[in-house]
């Protein structure tokens, strides 16, 4: 039932989304962690990412079986926004620590934009049309053109870390890429999936 529900839950995941590096503390999971905060360390503009980053994440670990919830929903979109990595487990230590078991943080750590020429080409198809005698004819060489153009091109580099509340250690830590992403819930699930995908490969969850 496991691996059926594995493959139900990881099919479909996103080949635009690469992992460049993970890291983990051992190879054995970490039985005593049930319910998990998920946070979205993203800017006020970016709330609706971080909402849907959240919600992805925490709703693919609910189906595995973790008590999971977020940050945005338990404690507004406010909190958690425009401070560092350590502040904010500074904070779930000092004020929502013994709710929880785990924290997953997920920043964005790099974005940049790059220009690319892409060149114009011939579609090729065929042509009905009429003559100078109004007389019906069909061509096969009838070849419009579509110009070319200069594409921006955006880059993420995401890190998504998984804490142990009891102890105060990184159990995780992934790094991944993706350009020109599309929008919040197609990133969010794909990203979802990509990193649940390897930290389950890598034996830290369940």
């Amino acid at each position: 039932m496991g691996l059926v529900l594995f493959a139900l839950i990881f099919a479909g995941c996103s080949s635009g989304i690469k992992m460049t590096s993970s890291w983990n503390d051992n190879s054995k999971t970490a039985p005593h962690i049930k319910k998990i905060l998920v946070i979205g360390l993203f800017g006020e503009k970016s709330r609706a990412l971080r909402q849907q980053m959240e919600d992805q994440m925490a709703g693919n670990l609910s189906k595995l079986g973790y008590d999971a919830v977020t940050a945005y929903r338990e404690f507004g979109p406010k909190t958690f926004v425009n401070i560092s990595e350590d502040h904010a487990m500074r904070l779930v230590d000092s004020t929502y620590g013994a709710n929880y078991d785990g924290v997953i943080i997920v920043s964005i750590i790099d974005k940049n934009s790059t220009k690319s020429y892409v060149p114009g080409y011939y579609s090729h198809y065929p042509y009905y049309g009429y003559g100078w005698g109004y007389s019906p004819f069909y061509s096969p060489f009838y070849r419009p053109y579509s110009p070319g153009y200069v594409r921006t091109n955006t880059h993420y580099s995401f890190e998504a870390n998984l804490y142990d509340i009891s102890n105060k250690k990184i159990l995780y830590s992934g790094q991944s890429d993706v350009t020109n992403p599309g929008g919040p819930s197609t990133l969010a699930i794909d990203y979802s999936r990509v990193i649940l995908r390897d930290m389950r490969k890598k034996n830290v969850l369940s």
